[in-house]
């Protein structure tokens, strides 16, 4: 999947999640793939990935654990 231009990159990958989130795809306590397999899955650079990463930690959806 590529990702277009406008609105960001960032925004395109939270809204990703935000849908697989809706859709029942990913549920509470599910692991998600490591920003570096997400960055090449998406075709976006890592730092894209954290940022939406970031993103949607502050909005609540997504708890991030280091080493987990």
């Amino acid at each position: 999947m590529e990702l277009i231009s406008s609105p960001s990159k960032s925004q395109q990958v939270v809204e990703i999640f935000k849908d697989r989130i809706l859709k029942g795809l990913l549920s509470p306590g599910d692991r998600i793939q490591c920003m570096r397999v997400l960055a090449r899955e998406l075709s976006v650079s890592k730092k894209v990935v954290e940022c939406a990463f970031n993103i949607l930690e502050e909005d609540g959806l997504i708890i991030k654990e280091a080493g987990r």
